[in-house]
């Protein structure tokens, strides 16, 4: 919801509110653990992610999952070209953000394809980083 301060010489300003989840661990990357991620305001069940830069690179392909449900939600990523998973719970207002090589403990490779599923809408972003340069993108997952 947006929430507008007007100050008495009439100038003013409008925020828009929205969650920040608690991370439920520490990003693995130093530029990670200084990003706040904003996310979609929709839920999804599903995405898919094709990996941008390689693991070996300095650049590197995260993801950020935030749980804006009632309940804990189980996540699962999985990387296609080698049937590599790794799980999660989420707890209510938690959130995940990290290097996707990280996160399934594997490398992976430029145009590698990751799918996420989960028992209950997640709100996600990818994220493209280049610590080198100091940049974070932002991506929307396919859906």
């Amino acid at each position: 919801q947006p929430i507008q301060a007007i100050n008495p010489d009439g100038s003013h300003v409008t925020y828009y509110s929205y969650m920040r989840g608690v991370l439920i661990q520490t990003p693995s990357r130093e530029i990670l653990r200084r990003t706040e991620p904003i996310f979609p305001s929709a839920a999804q069940i599903t995405a898919t992610i094709n990996v941008q830069a390689s693991s070996s690179s300095a650049q590197f392909t995260a993801v950020a999952l935030q749980n804006s449900n009632p309940g804990p939600v189980s996540i699962q990523f999985q990387l296609q070209s080698t049937g590599a998973t790794a799980t999660f719970v989420i707890p209510p207002g938690g959130r995940l953000m990290d290097d996707l090589a990280t996160i399934l403990g594997t490398e992976v490779s430029l145009g590698d394809i990751v799918t996420i599923s989960s028992t209950a809408g997640v709100q996600i972003v990818g994220i493209a980083a280049d610590p080198d340069a100091q940049v974070i993108t932002p991506f929307v997952p396919a859906l």
